[in-house]
């Protein structure tokens, strides 16, 4: 951690961002609650996530609280100078199932219990 910023590690289901229905339960600032609570709210009246990463997976997701830093952050992403990797766990080795160079797969949404499903 930064002082303007952070790195965290985004588990599968957690949010980057709120939903329309305003559950914020899963939100992935809600890790920074009690951080939040050791500061002033003036350090904090500026607090966004630079990146996303989708619901069902885990990853890293950055986190600014300074306005300059996140546009900083924010262009090196959007210019692709941030570097991503990208790992897929399978059940099976993607040659032996017949992959090679793609892995596809299909997530589901369960509506009744708003969660991806793979």
């Amino acid at each position: 951690m930064d002082r303007s910023f952070a790195v965290i590690n985004k588990m599968p289901g957690e949010i980057c961002e709120s939903t329309k229905d305003g559950n914020e339960q899963y939100l992935v600032t809600e890790k920074f609650k009690k951080i939040l609570e050791t500061r002033s709210a003036a350090e904090f009246s500026f607090f966004e996530t630079v990146n996303r990463v989708d619901r069902p997976v885990s990853g890293c997701v950055v986190l600014a609280w300074d306005r300059k830093i996140y546009s900083l952050l924010a262009e090196a992403f959007a210019n692709h100078s941030v570097k991503k990797r990208y790992y897929a766990i399978t059940e099976k080795n993607a040659r032996d199932a017949g992959m090679h160079g793609h892995l596809a797969h299909e997530i589901f949404f369960d509506t009744k219990n708003k969660r991806p499903l793979l």
